[in-house]
């Protein structure tokens, strides 16, 4: 008696929202549609900035593509599935249908994180190249500009924060500028680091992109980002700076690029001229003008 009477009240209900019932699962077939299509734009698209992260293994990046589409895809499927049985109560091939989707999910899911886990570990180590360059005839004030890479060019543009991909080029913008006093011959320590699955693949990683300073006439042009060749893969290369200055020496930098300056306070400095002077102590750099 009471399971005839709460099957009349789904009856009902069912009945009651059947429209609204159609409407939605439009709308999921509307999605499901548009998720297709962007699917589709994204392996036209984005297969050729794959050789960035994926080399020459084409199959690993569409796999990728695929498995993510078949992940996202398949509870919208379930819940259109699921609703269209609310209405239609006899439709038993439906239920079936929700359990082989389920099975395909989870299949999808299992082999999709055993692939990302293989491209992990092309970031399990971490190697470096460094070189140091001395500083020789340094003037009273040094100004330092820091280049930011701008191009209007490109149809396509992609900027993360730490890279940029932008036609057919893959912009690096992990670089940092650290300050340190000194008693010995000042220099300049560049460093660049890589990942990569072993030490050796990171070491020659590191040593595969290109990095120059600026300096002349007593102003440094210091460039925020660097180029990976489409033959090198992205394993998060970054630029280390590290300039030794003697006590005393002084740095002129503009009041819109001062952030570049990763080890320099600067809350108290007072500008001059849209500029901020700095001076070297044996604590780092300090405002020269203070508020």
């Amino acid at each position: 008696m009471i399971a005839k009477m709460f099957g009349k009240l789904v009856s009902f209900i069912a009945l009651v929202l059947k429209p609204f019932i159609y409407v939605f699962i439009a709308l999921l077939c509307i999605t499901l549609l548009l998720l297709w299509i962007s699917a589709i734009i994204a392996i036209i698209f984005g297969q050729p900035y794959s050789e960035f992260f994926f080399g020459d293994h084409n199959i690993l990046s569409i796999s990728l593509y695929g498995l993510g589409f078949i992940i996202l895809s398949v509870p919208l499927l379930t819940t259109g599935f699921a609703l269209w049985s609310i209405v239609n109560t006899r439709s038993l091939q439906t239920v079936r249908l929700k359990k082989k989707l389920g099975w395909v999910w989870l299949t999808a899911v299992i082999v999709f994180v055993s692939l990302l886990s293989l491209s992990i570990r092309e970031f399990t180590t971490t190697s470096q190249n460094s070189m140091t360059s001395n500083l020789n005839d340094l003037p009273e004030v040094i100004e330092i500009n820091f280049n930011r890479y701008s191009s209007n060019d490109e149809i396509f543009k992609m900027d993360t924060g730490e890279f940029l991909l932008t036609g057919d080029k893959f912009i690096g913008k992990n670089v940092d500028c650290e300050f340190y006093p000194t008693t010995q011959t000042p220099n300049v320590q560049k460093i660049k680091y890589a990942k990569g699955r072993t030490s050796v693949a990171a070491e020659t990683r590191a040593s595969a992109f290109d990095y120059d300073l600026e300096v002349s006439d007593g102003r440094w042009t210091i460039p925020q980002y660097f180029e990976i060749d489409r033959g090198d893969q992205w394993r998060a290369q970054k630029v280390q700076l590290n300039f030794h200055l003697p006590i005393g020496q002084k740095v002129k930098v503009k009041k819109a690029e001062r952030y570049y300056l990763k080890n320099v306070e600067f809350n108290d400095c007072k500008e001059q001229n849209e500029h901020y002077l700095f001076e070297m102590t044996s604590n780092g750099l300090k405002c020269l003008l203070a508020i």
